[in-house]
């Protein structure tokens, strides 16, 4: 196999590497927006989810929000390696999981 060759799959493995990066960063900052802001929105959905697979009880309403700083700092936390990575995969290896 030619350097060429080589270097042509290594730039098309690097380029989806970067579109589902991308993808997966502007899905965390969409959610990560949204949850603040419509709080119950995410549990509805669970729920709607839950009943549609099979017999799983839904969520009781809350009051408390605790869950609703924890899941905005988790998605911060998982935005920023993901955004990190997409900017030079071959150099980020470390944060991008392979197949083994």
């Amino acid at each position: 196999m030619t350097g060429r060759a080589v270097s042509d799959r290594g730039r098309r493995k690097e380029w989806w590497c970067r579109l589902v990066l991308r993808g997966l960063v502007a899905s965390f900052l969409i959610v990560g927006t949204i949850v603040p802001f419509l709080p119950d929105g995410p549990v509805r959905a669970m729920s709607a989810v839950g009943s549609w697979l099979g017999h799983f009880t839904p969520a009781p309403p809350s009051a408390l929000r605790f869950w609703l700083s924890l899941a905005t700092g988790y998605m911060v936390l998982v935005t920023a390696p993901a955004y990190l990575a997409q900017r030079r995969p071959a150099q980020r290896r470390g944060d991008v999981p392979r197949r083994r």
